[in-house]
């Protein structure tokens, strides 16, 4: 509502509209639409800028916290190696896994980086993009499992069941693995990588440079996916002896 559509962009249109609407505050607005603060309005743009910056980092913490913790668990019970199965009883956290997730991001960061030769529109694009699809493909394995229970385990007490479990599996994964594949390449099947689907910073001409920034990533947490649960074979056959 405060900018101009093509103002608005994944990277700054937020930090942009802050700019823009503070100048009632302390400075103007430039005919093309630049944002010059001064006075209180430059005090509450870098208040805000402080503010904004703090709300990301807590997102971002918490997810790795959560995620962090899963895989933790998962190495408990046989999906991942046993050796990051371990919570330490010092922090409280799975130190190992946090170690672990700090080596993926940093080589994630610094692939994304060279690729994209700095730019940070690029960078902020690729890797959000990478971010997202790793969320979606998750649920390619979680939506076809509703029919799945509902047929192999039908008399399990559930707290709610939804209706028409075959149909609404179907459609979900569908619509999952299309948004999945549109953010590996985006606008595929309609202009791929045309001016109307291509990411900021990126141009039709670097699409395969993009495909790849998303697609290899991609493909090697899957690998590593199917490498863990390999791995915690040993302890799954442990559990199932005990049992």
């Amino acid at each position: 509502m405060v900018l101009p559509v093509k103002a608005v962009t994944g990277l700054g249109g937020f930090i942009d509209a802050i700019r823009q609407v503070f100048t009632v505050y302390g400075g103007h607005v430039a005919a093309d639409g630049t944002a010059t603060l001064s006075g209180a309005g430059s005090l509450l743009g870098h208040l805000a800028a402080i503010m904004f910056i703090l709300t990301v980092l807590s997102s971002g913490v918490t997810w790795i916290m959560g995620s962090d913790r899963a895989l933790a668990v998962s190495g408990y019970d046989g999906a991942a190696p046993r050796f990051l199965g371990v919570i330490s009883s010092r922090f409280g956290t799975p130190v190992r896994v946090n170690i672990l997730s700090g080596l993926v991001s940093t080589v994630v960061l610094v692939l994304a980086h060279e690729l994209t030769h700095g730019s940070a529109a690029k960078l902020f694009g690729a890797v959000l993009g990478l971010a997202v699809s790793t969320t979606l493909v998750s649920y390619l394995g979680i939506f076809p499992a509703l029919a799945v229970l509902r047929r192999k385990a039908p008399d399990v007490p559930r707290p709610y069941k939804a209706p028409l479990p075959r149909t609404i599996s179907v459609v979900l994964t569908a619509l999952i693995l299309f948004a999945s594949v549109q953010l590996v390449a985006p606008g595929l099947g309609d202009h791929w990588f045309g001016s109307a689907y291509a990411p900021d910073g990126w141009s039709h001409a670097e699409r395969w440079k993009y495909l790849l920034t998303e697609a290899v990533p991609l493909l090697g947490f899957m690998l590593l996916g199917v490498l863990f649960w390999a791995l915690g074979r040993p302890t799954r056959a442990s559990l199932a002896a005990k049992k």
